[in-house]
């Protein structure tokens, strides 16, 4: 009502649903925005929303529009090449599944030779233990979890990431899993209340 910008409206209430764990409503505004205006970075989103809802099928359709246009070497790509393979796996083409896990691997890898902010921030030993746990390799997957663990805080999307994220259906119910998810959601709260405590001192709420 504002301004008339219903594209930025809509992106918006989607990282506010993004955030607080609803991605159904966040795949709703995403598609209200992308109607607005198609861009290859909306069908970057998209996917992951159908992904994180399981439907692979719609995921792989937004995933590959944008590797027609782009390849599979931009590093827009980093983050997102094993949900790819995965998606890939549940539809039945496994040498791209394949292709694509040895490609997430890599580049985690790589990060975490040389150090860059995807590894230090702990994202790219997410990424790892996506990729183990999705290819049965329930060893290597704790190995990382136990490392991003690590991490004293988390954000709210960071949470609700883990606990809804395909690429662990395989180790959703191992125990140690479970603890893993408790005390990132543990984390993720007290630093929520921290802040909350503190904007309510400062007269800010």
């Amino acid at each position: 009502n504002l301004n008339g910008d219903s594209l930025e409206y809509y992106r918006r209430l989607a990282f506010v649903e993004w955030n607080n764990g609803n991605i159904r409503e966040q795949l709703e505004y995403e598609i209200k925005a992308s109607k607005l205006n198609p861009s290859l970075a909306r069908d970057l989103e998209l996917g992951m929303c159908y992904f994180l809802v399981n439907d692979f099928r719609h995921a792989l359709l937004h995933y590959e529009k944008y590797l027609e246009y782009k390849g599979d070497s931009t590093g827009e790509l980093f983050d997102t090449y094993h949900r790819l393979a995965y998606a890939y796996t549940q539809t039945g083409s496994k040498d791209k599944a394949k292709y694509y896990f040895e490609k997430q691997t890599e580049t985690c890898i790589e990060a975490e030779k040389t150090g860059s902010y995807y590894f230090v921030s702990g994202l790219a030993s997410y990424d790892l233990a996506g990729v183990y746990a999705a290819t049965g390799q329930r060893s290597k997957s704790m190995d990382y979890l136990r490392k991003i663990n690590q991490v004293e805080t988390y954000p709210a999307w960071g949470y609700h990431l883990i606990r809804l994220d395909p690429l662990f259906s395989s180790i959703r119910d191992d125990p140690e899993f479970q603890k893993i998810v408790h005390d990132i959601e543990f984390k993720y709260l007290t630093e929520h209340n921290r802040v909350r405590q503190w904007l309510e001192e400062n007269e800010m709420l």
